[in-house]
């Protein structure tokens, strides 16, 4: 699935069945509205340099009353996923937040990153950039270099919020002021996170 958007409004994305390409999805809004995209089937990115399970980048924000797919308020909010299990042969979710909006993931299945991130999110915004691993999700990555992360989050001016309900496998590393919540399981696998404290 491929996806831009450069005018306004909500660009919603419903994906439920099983999804392979070189990035599963790729979705852009560029214009003055808010992203949202919910995978209920599986994802799988297979491409090299660019093999994201899931690509997307958004510059808008939610106007009021705009809501996602299943009737959750987008006011305020720049760009949310939601996804079951994703694969990428290099980030299993990579989440580019230019907007004024928040940020936020929630993976309820397996998300699992190849040569790079489990997870991959950047927020330009000073609103929260917010990471859920449901029960009976994961995150995890078979990336080996220092720069591979389960989970990256990175938010110069806003707050990092990660919520695990479910498994997180790996390092992770958390800029600016950040909360990782773990209700559910962590293993490190001996290595050693980093929260910039």
């Amino acid at each position: 699935i491929e996806a831009n958007h450069r005018g306004t409004g909500t660009l919603t994305i419903l994906a439920t069945g099983q999804i392979e390409a070189a990035r599963g999805i790729e979705a852009e809004h560029t214009g003055d509205g808010a992203l949202s995209i919910t995978a209920s089937g599986d994802v799988l990115g297979q491409g090299g340099t660019y093999g994201e399970g899931i690509y997307a980048k958004a510059s808008g924000v939610g106007a009021a009353g705009a809501t996602d797919i299943d009737g959750n308020s987008l006011e305020g909010v720049s760009l949310a996923i939601t996804a079951n299990n994703v694969t990428g042969g290099t980030d299993g979710i990579y989440a580019d937040n230019n907007g004024s909006g928040s940020l936020s993931i929630t993976a309820n299945g397996a998300v699992t990153g190849g040569t790079d991130d489990g997870i991959y999110a950047n927020s330009d915004s000073s609103e929260d950039l917010t990471i859920t691993i449901a029960e009976g999700g994961s995150v995890s990555t078979s990336g080996t270099d220092t720069d591979d992360w389960a989970i990256e989050a990175i938010a110069p001016t806003g707050a990092v919020i990660v919520n695990n309900f479910g498994t997180v496998t790996g390092r992770v590393n958390l800029t600016n002021s950040n909360v990782f919540t773990n209700s559910g399981t962590w293993d490190l696998a001996g290595t050693t996170s980093d929260f910039n404290a």
